[in-house]
Parts: structure tokens; C-alpha cells; sequence
């Protein structure tokens, strides 16, 4: 496990920087406003694929292992196009993303839904390399093509990130579809009744969680209203949620070993060790961005990012929260128990959206970071309470205990070959 974890951490880490050039550059060159457009723009995308992943999402990794898995993909195509045409079409029509860009969403949707679908039958199988192929080359093409656009050309518009995307897309399209017409396996079309109903059952409890789990963040982005705000608040969430590197990385490993694990027991103790480890780790991090002097910043981003410091000072605690959940939310994906993570994610918007309506029109985008931080501490207190509840355990264990600093030492020196201290 811990191998894939490394190289998932590896692949996480080339995208992070680039992804961190890219923000950099976006916003030096093409300014705040641009940087909000291009915020929702993504947003819209990743609420498309997300609704596709009703049927056909994270859910289709507890069924891989115990089933055939040709069948399972048709109904994600089907429904994920569905989702492109309805978001898109609501999208255009409450003018939630830049006018004239309804088409280029829709498109862009229908190919992203494509690949999150195969890429998450690869997941589930343990396929980690050619899933790291695919998600490293998407965001190599975006960064290469957004690049040259702005170095080679005068062109400062939303639409050469659009372009960058239509490229990225492309090719993680076909990449994806190579590799799940190599790895797929079984017969028929459609699914048993009785898959078809987890798929449903689970894909809809997951996806709701994730739509919870988004919003409870982005839809500051809404009451916020300002694009060139939004922009300001977007960067400092991609400073922020670069922290999230290791978190994200063991978190969809543990998933799906989870799935496959029949020692529960053992499957507890790696959950709450990695919970722990990454918690500290993006603690850290935050404290590293903390000291930064806000004239990087500026220097960095451009005079319209003076603000973006003072967001990330706010935003880090819950990044941390963030970070610690993931595991026990990824660990109870990993048993189908996927309604206690909509629970939680359901309690964290409601936090956030009472928190953001009285202090965001008092504060600007720091009383978005800090309704944002609230919210997330719920949401970790809400599966704290499940996880707790279910293990029989006391509220002790939730710090580091000596058998998970063991268990993560044992799976570290199985990676290296080599025996820890």
C-alpha cells in the first residue's frame, strides 16, 4: 500500500508544482478577474463530474472487487453525459459561470466524465501506475499549453485556459480509454439489478457527500459575487489545498485497500495512524506559508493579491481539519458506508453557509476562510463521533498511539527494504 502511496505522492507532487506555476502565472499575467473566471469555469466542470459520479463514481470501487467489471461502466457514460447537458444548461441559465462559456462547459464535461469514470475503474482494480499516467499527463498538457499561450502570444483572455483544457482533456481521454480497454474484464452490457442498486444507493450517498464537501467551500464563491474577489479567494485556496499532497495521495489508497482488507481491526489502525501522520504534516506546511513575507505574495501574484496572505492564515486550520478527516472519510467509502461521510459533509455546509451569510458581507473573503475552517472541524467532529462509535474506543486514541506509529514504521521499512528505528 504504502508503495502506491509513493508514487501517488510522486505524481501529486509534479501536478502540485505545476499546478502552482500555472496559478502564479495566471494571476501575475492575466490578473483577478481572469484568476475568478477561471474559478468557475473549474467549478462548473467539477460539478459535472461529480453529478455523473452518481452512477459510476468512488462507488464503483467497492463493487470492483466483487464483481465483473465491464458492466459497470456503460450506466456511468450514459448518466455522465446526462449530467454535462443538465449542468451545463442550469449553469448558462442563472448566469453562473462567463457569459458565452455554456458551450465550451458542456463539452468539456462530457469529456471529463469520460475519464473520471475509467480512471476510477483503475483505481479500484489497484491499477495506481497508468492512473498516475493518466492524471500526470492531463495536467502536463494544461500547463504546457496554458504556458506557451501566455509567453508566445498576446493573448491574456479565460479563453487560452479554455484551449489548455480541450487539450489536457483530449488526451487523458484516450489514455483513459486505452487502459480500461486493456484492464476491463467480463461480459454483458448492463449491470445485475442488485449491483445496479448499490450503484445507486452508494453512488448516490458518495456523491452527495462530495457535493457537500465542494460547496461547503466554493459556494463562498457565489455569495462572495465579485469575480475579481473570487480570484483573490481561489488562489488562496490553491495555496492552501497544495498542503493537501500526502492527505490525498494514502487517503484514495486507503480506500480502496479498505475495500479489499477483511481485517477490520487492521484496517482502523492504518486509518487513524495516517489520519494522524497527515494532519501533522499539513500543519507544517501551513506554518511554512505563515512565515512567508507578504511581499512575495504581492511579487509573486501581482498587486491585486495583497489580500491573499491574510486568507491563508484563515483557511489553514481547516485544511489541517481537512486533512485528518479524509482518512475516516475514505475509510468508511472503503466499507459502503458512505452515508456517514453525506452526514458529515451535509452538517459542514450548513455550518459554513450560516457562518459565510453573517460574516462575509461583514469581512469580505476572510470571513469566507474563516466560515470555510468552522465548517470543517464539523465535518471532522461528525466522523470522529462515527468512527469513535464504531471502533468502541476512547477519545485518547484520536492522538498518536504507539501500535499505529509502529504499523506505519513496519509498512515504511517494507517499502524501503529496511528496518526503522
Amino acid at each position: 500500500m504504502f508503495k502506491n502511496i509513493l508514487t501517488t505522492f510522486s505524481s501529486k507532487f509534479l501536478i502540485a508544482i505545476m499546478n502552482f506555476v500555472l496559478v502564479i502565472v495566471t494571476s501575475k499575467y492575466m490578473g483577478a478577474e481572469i484568476r475568478g473566471e477561471i474559478s468557475l469555469v473549474v467549478l462548473a466542470i467539477a460539478i459535472i463530474t461529480m453529478l455523473s459520479e452518481v452512477i459510476g463514481g468512488p462507488a464503483l470501487i467497492y463493487l470492483i472487487p466483487k464483481t465483473n467489471t465491464k458492466p459497470l461502466l456503460l450506466p456511468s457514460y450514459l448518466w455522465g453525459i446526462a449530467s454535462a447537458f443538465i449542468i451545463s444548461f442550469v449553469f448558462n441559465q442563472f448566469n453562473l459561470i462567463p457569459e458565452g462559456y455554456g458551450i465550451h462547459i458542456l463539452f468539456l464535461g462530457l469529456l471529463a466524465i469520460v475519464k473520471v469514470s475509467n480512471n476510477i475503474l483503475l483505481f479500484g482494480k489497484k491499477k495506481i501506475l497508468p492512473f498516475n499516467i493518466i492524471h500526470l499527463s492531463y495536467f502536463v498538457v494544461l500547463f504546457s499549453v496554458v504556458l506557451w499561450y501566455i509567453f508566445q502570444t498576446n493573448e491574456r483572455t479565460l479563453m487560452i485556459y479554455i484551449k489548455g483544457l480541450y487539450a489536457a482533456s483530449i488526451i487523458a481521454f484516450l489514455l483513459s480509454s486505452i487502459f480500461t480497454f486493456i484492464y476491463i474484464e467480463g461480459n454483458g452490457i448492463f449491470p445485475s439489478k442488485n449491483h445496479f442498486k448499490i450503484l445507486i444507493k452508494n453512488g448516490l450517498q458518495n456523491q452527495l457527500a462530495n457535493m457537500f464537501h465542494i460547496l461547503t467551500n466554493r459556494i463562498n464563491f457565489y455569495i462572495i459575487g465579485v469575480t475579481a474577489l473570487i480570484g483573490v479567494y481561489s488562489t488562496a485556496i490553491s495555496f492552501t489545498e497544495a498542503l493537501l499532497l500526502f492527505s490525498g495521495s494514502s487517503a484514495g489508497i486507503l480506500m480502496a485497500e479498505v475495500a479489499h482488507e477483511k481485517n477490520k481491526k487492521r484496517s482502523q489502525r492504518l486509518t487513524l495512524g495516517l489520519a494522524k501522520m497527515n494532519f501533522l504534516i499539513t500543519f507544517l506546511g501551513w506554518i511554512f506559508l505563515v512565515i512567508l513575507p507578504n511581499e512575495l505574495f504581492t511579487y509573486l501574484l501581482g498587486k491585486d493579491f495583497e489580500s491573499v496572505k491574510s486568507v491563508i492564515l484563515l483557511l489553514g486550520p481547516g485544511i489541517c481539519f481537512i486533512a485528518y478527516k479524509a482518512q475516516m472519510s475514505h475509510y468508511f467509502s472503503g466499507l459502503g458506508k458512505i452515508y456517514i461521510n453525506a452526514t458529515a459533509s451535509f452538517c459542514s455546509l450548513v455550518i459554513n453557509l450560516v457562518f459565510a451569510i453573517f460574516l462575509i458581507p461583514r469581512f469580505g473573503i476572510e470571513g469566507a476562510a474563516i466560515s470555510a475552517s468552522i465548517s470543517y472541524f464539523g465535518a471532522l467532529t461528525v466522523l470522529g463521533f462515527y468512527f469513535k462509535k464504531e471502533r468502541q474506543i476512547p477519545t485518547s486514541f484520536f492522538i498518536p498511539q504507539q501500535d499505529e506509529i509502529n504499523l506505519v514504521k513496519e509498512k515504511i521499512s517494507q517499502m524501503f527494504g529496511k528496518k526503522l528505528a
